[in-house]
C-alpha cells in the first residue's frame, strides 16, 4: 500500500502504526526497516504492548492521533510479524483491523481496508478474499472502504517494490507468485492517495 501511495503522491507523509496483535518489538519487522530505508514510510508508531516505534502510544486511538500530530496524511495500521491463527472464523489476530477501522472512523478518518486476497493459496478459505478480511469487514461497526483492483487503475505493485529494492512475501509468495495479493493491497493505496487533500 505504501509504495503505491508514494508512487502516486510522493509528497504525502505516511505513518505506520504497529498494533500489538502480533510480535511486540518493531525491530522484528524486516519489511518496516526496508520501507523506512526506501523512504516509503516516514514515521513508525507502536501501539499498546508493542514497542520500538519512533513514537510509542498507549492504544490504537492515541497512535492515530499521534500520527496526525506528527504530520501523517496517510496511516497504515496493522499487526506486526508473527500473527496467530486457529483456522476458525474468530480465532486470528487479523481481527485487530476491526478496532483500527472503528478507531479511525471515530477520530474522523476514512478507514480503507487492504483486502487479503490470493489466487495462489492452497487453502480454500484464503483463496479470493480471505475469510480474515471478510470477517473483519462484517464485524466493523463503522463505515469503511473496501477497494478492489477490478474497479481502479492500480500500478504494478510488484514492479514498484522491485524498483525500490524491497523483497516482500506473503506466506512465502512474492509478487511473481501471487500478483493478486499485491494488487489488492495496491488498490487500498490508490484510494488512500486519492483521499489526501491536494497541496
Amino acid at each position: 500500500m505504501a509504495v503505491v501511495v508514494k508512487h502516486l503522491r510522493p509528497e504525502v507523509r505516511i505513518a505506520y502504526v504497529m498494533t500489538d496483535g502480533g510480535a511486540l518489538p518493531m525491530a522484528l519487522s524486516d519489511l518496516v526497516a526496508q520501507l523506512r530505508t526506501a523512504g516509503l514510510v516516514d514515521l513508525t508508531i507502536t501501539a499498546g504492548q508493542a514497542f520500538g516505534g519512533d513514537v510509542e502510544a498507549v492504544n490504537v486511538h492515541s497512535a492515530l492521533a499521534l500520527a496526525k500530530h506528527h504530520g501523517a496524511e496517510v496511516v497504515i495500521a496493522a499487526v506486526g510479524p508473527g500473527v496467530v491463527g486457529t483456522g476458525t472464523k474468530l480465532g486470528h489476530t487479523g481481527l485487530d483491523v476491526v478496532g483500527v477501522v472503528d478507531a479511525a472512523a471515530a477520530l474522523g478518518g476514512i478507514p480503507i481496508v487492504a483486502v487479503r486476497f490470493s489466487e495462489a493459496d492452497q487453502r480454500e478459505r484464503h483463496r479470493g478474499p480471505s475469510h480474515h478480511t471478510m470477517t473483519a469487514v462484517e464485524l466493523a461497526a463503522r463505515q469503511l472502504v473496501v477497494p478492489s483492483p477490478d474497479d481502479l487503475d492500480v500500478p504494478d505493485v510488484g514492479a514498484l517494490l522491485y524498483a525500490h529494492g524491497i523483497a516482500v512475501t506473503s506466506m512465502g509468495r512474492g509478487p511473481d507468485d501471487d500478483p493478486a495479493f499485491f494488487q489488492w493491497a495496491g488498490a487500498a493505496g490508490v484510494v488512500a492517495a486519492a483521499n489526501v487533500a491536494a497541496p
